[in-house]
């Protein structure tokens, strides 16, 4: 599939008011929690299931959505390699814009609790630990410079490859968890 074929907000709302869709969003856990479409199905990427999809679908079409896209656009690859061959293009979607273009539109999320959001979390721990080390270092031991590069070494790996080991961790906190 070349092109990702996307929907904008307003026609999505419609499809789903309609119940002529179904939305699934791809996120974590957590940033669900933190704000969500209504209605929008759970079925984040890192334990993606065409199964759900499929149970959910029921003959509508199907619209992926994340923060900004990229998650989504992966979940429909994924569901077009892995699901149903009857199923056909004209039926799956990203949202335009993900949640950003939905409330760019206006229409309405729910907040399901206040908590911080889980990439600041990361940033907060990370840059905690990076001046631990660079501190400890000047005033206690050379060695301890080897905790602030531990921490740049798992923020660059990261931002390479997506899989931040530090956000998994802090997701199993029970403030994290519904």
């Amino acid at each position: 599939m070349s092109e990702i074929p996307t929907v904008g907000a307003k026609q999505a709302h419609e499809w789903l008011e309609n119940g002529k869709a179904v939305l699934f969003d791809v996120r974590d856990q957590a940033e669900y929690d933190e704000e969500h479409i209504p209605g929008a199905v759970l079925n984040p990427l890192s334990t993606f299931s065409v199964q759900n999809v499929e149970q959910s679908c029921e003959n509508r079409k199907i619209i992926f959505q994340c923060k900004s896209g990229k998650r989504a656009q992966m979940a429909l690859e994924r569901y077009m390699k892995e699901g149903p061959c009857a199923r056909s293009e004209n039926h799956l979607f990203c949202l335009e814009g993900s949640l950003p273009g939905w409330k760019a539109a206006g229409f309405p999320t729910e907040k399901a609790r206040k908590v911080i959001s889980l990439e600041r979390q990361v940033l907060s721990v990370a840059g905690a630990v990076a001046l631990l080390g660079a501190v400890m270092a000047a005033f206690v031991s050379p060695g301890w410079i080897w905790l602030s590069a531990a921490m740049g070494a798992g923020l660059l790996f990261a931002g390479l490859t997506g899989n931040c080991v530090l956000k998994r961790f802090l997701m199993a906190l029970p403030y994290n968890r519904s």
